[in-house]
């Protein structure tokens, strides 16, 4: 009986550590991942060269719209160019994979872009978070698919990647909770 109360002590101290937040979630586990990147990635963007104030400022000030529109593109262009191809490459199971993974990876990216916008409007750090969200699932999307053989340019994703969180990270400064 002992056993048994143990066991349900356990679950419930669990349960509780979950329910606030001491232990971690999966999602409390990636924010605090991505927060230790953000940190990797401050560290060495901080010794590269700087854009003028006045540049970071006419990038905040334009962001909102760049968000918004590369968000609405890359949705429309992933529903309706991604879907049509990949139903197009079905028969063809060696090729329809990899382009479904690209499709929906490039989707969940848009989407963070369209999602990011009320907070980049406001200049809220949540909406900078998402958009480094969906720069990263990028990334993460272009390893994927060179693991899987089915793309063989890394220097595109590295430079973009670089350029990309050159300029996110130029601009954090604007946004704040």
């Amino acid at each position: 009986m002992d056993e048994q109360q143990n066991q349900q002590q356990n679950q419930n101290a669990n349960q509780n550590s979950n329910s606030n937040g001491t232990s971690g979630s999966t999602q409390e586990k990636m924010k605090e991942h991505m927060s230790g990147l953000e940190g990797w990635l401050g560290g060495i963007f901080a010794n590269a060269p700087h854009i003028p104030e006045n540049g970071r400022k006419v990038i905040v000030e334009y962001a909102p719209w760049i968000v918004l529109i590369f968000g609405i593109l890359g949705v429309v262009a992933l529903l309706g160019a991604g879907g049509i191809s990949v139903l197009l490459t079905i028969g063809s199971m060696g090729y329809a994979l990899p382009l479904l993974i690209s499709v929906l990876i490039s989707l969940a990216s848009a989407a963070l872009l369209l999602m990011s916008y009320p907070g980049i409007k406001a200049h809220k750090k949540s909406g900078w978070n998402l958009v480094f969200y969906s720069q990263v699932v990028g990334i993460v999307g272009s390893v994927v698919l060179i693991v899987m053989g089915h793309s063989y340019n890394i220097v595109g994703p590295i430079v973009g990647a670089i350029i990309g969180f050159w300029i996110l990270f130029e601009i954090r400064s604007h946004y704040t909770n």
